[in-house]
């Protein structure tokens, strides 16, 4: 390509020139001097020959660089169509992205609400807490009243015990003593038993009013 690109300079040049050449030869023969004519052609086509050359070059170095930029501009537009369909494929990852920040706003309003909960049981449980205590100390004054009214039940309890045998004492000798005076006038008399604050005396036993024997 590049060959056809010098030639076809060359025949360009040739033909933008011609006519000059013509003149410039025409005035040579006219003056004669066949020499000069010579070297002054050889140097006019030396220098447009360095010139075809100049522009040829120039001439591949354009089409390299329109080689070089088309190539680089086919790559830009490869790596442009990647991008957009990267760009395509981020779509449903958007979506997903929205989603998800959804699902974590409502995480954190759960999580929000949790807390609140929490610090209110950890309210209750403070207070349920002070409670107890308050529970503990009533319960250990009771264990204390109760000690002391156990303390109390077991001396009435004795008091009681000696009252009922110092009145079983004062009733078997009031008893004795009366039962015997009633003897003198029924000596079938033999028991005694006390109901309603009374002494009864009869002659035979009756378990069911628990009567005791007596002797005179």
């Amino acid at each position: 390509m590049g060959y056809w690109i010098h030639e076809q300079g060359i025949k360009a040049f040739l033909k933008r020139y011609m006519y000059v050449i013509t003149v410039v030869v025409i005035f040579a023969v006219a003056l004669g001097a066949l020499t000069s004519y010579t070297a002054y052609f050889n140097l006019v086509g030396q220098y447009n020959v360095s010139s075809f050359e100049q522009c040829g070059n120039s001439l591949l170095e354009c089409a390299n660089a329109k080689n070089s930029t088309q190539a680089n501009l086919e790559e830009c537009k490869h790596d442009l169509n990647r991008t957009l369909s990267i760009l395509e494929g981020l779509s449903p990852i958007q979506s997903q992205l929205t989603v998800c920040r959804t699902d974590l706003s409502s995480m954190q309003q759960s999580l929000s609400d949790s807390i609140s909960k929490a610090n209110a049981l950890l309210s209750n449980a403070t207070t349920c807490q002070q409670n107890l205590v308050d529970c503990q100390n009533t319960l250990n004054d009771c264990n204390i009243t109760k000690q002391n009214l156990i303390g109390n039940l077991t001396s009435c309890n004795a008091n009681f015990t000696a009252l009922q045998t110092g009145y079983n004492t004062l009733a078997q000798n009031t008893a004795h003593d009366l039962c015997c005076i009633y003897k003198i006038g029924n000596p079938s008399l033999k028991y005694y038993y006390v109901k309603d604050d009374k002494v009864n005396c009869i002659s035979e036993a009756n378990e069911t009013l628990g009567t005791k024997e007596f002797t005179c």
